[in-house]
């Protein structure tokens, strides 16, 4: 009996069963196969688009622009005001070789809003106010906190106070000294009760060294 006789003479349900176990295997092979096949056709189809659209549309980047901050420009707008302008013409100005003693000083925020107390000597010391004429031709100029200016034929010239150390040495003012300074301490009061506005900023006074 041959393989075809004998798959006929089984009953049907035993001869699908039969061919099912032989044949099984290579129809799971082919549909695995196919299986295979179509996916990888779908991932080069995928690929295949995805490169297209990718030419078609490079990527642009955005040219990044430095924004660079001028202090200067900012400075110069002066948001918060302008600083007012304080004059300091004179500030650096050499010593004076005029034979004048300075003995006193009122000074304020503005040096040519301020009062001086010099002369030739101690005993003949005045005092003067900004723009007022000195002893020597010379004119008031500037009042600073250790110092004056003056204005001798154009030229700027400072006159400092004197230091504390020649102070400590020098000898006790004579009651004679003192009766000759009373008239430049009377005028100094004259002159700020007559012109209140004129020490309307002064900061400190600075005493007789």
């Amino acid at each position: 009996m041959n393989a075809a006789s004998w798959l006929e003479a089984l009953p049907a349900s035993d001869r699908w069963r039969a061919r099912l176990l032989r044949d099984g295997p290579r129809i799971a092979t082919w549909i695995l196969v196919i299986a295979l096949a179509v996916q990888a056709a779908l991932i080069l189809t995928d690929l295949a688009a995805a490169g297209r659209s990718g030419a078609g549309a490079p990527a642009r980047h955005a040219p990044v622009r430095s924004r660079l901050v001028d202090l200067a420009a900012i400075t110069n707008a002066h948001l918060f005001g302008a600083a007012p302008a304080l004059n300091q013409e004179g500030a650096n100005a050499p010593q004076t070789s005029m034979p004048l003693v300075l003995t006193g000083i009122i000074a304020g925020n503005d040096p040519q809003n301020g009062l001086a107390i010099l002369g030739q000597s101690a005993q003949t010391a005045k005092v003067y106010a900004v723009g007022d004429g000195v002893p020597g031709g010379a004119k008031l100029h500037s009042v600073y906190n250790d110092r004056v200016v003056i204005d001798r034929d154009g030229r700027l010239e400072s006159l400092s106070l004197p230091r504390q150390t020649n102070a400590g040495n020098a000898p006790p003012p004579s009651s004679a000294a003192l009766q000759n300074e009373y008239p430049a301490i009377e005028r100094m009061r004259r002159m700020i009760s007559e012109q209140p506005g004129l020490l309307a900023d002064v900061l400190r006074p600075q005493a007789v060294l």
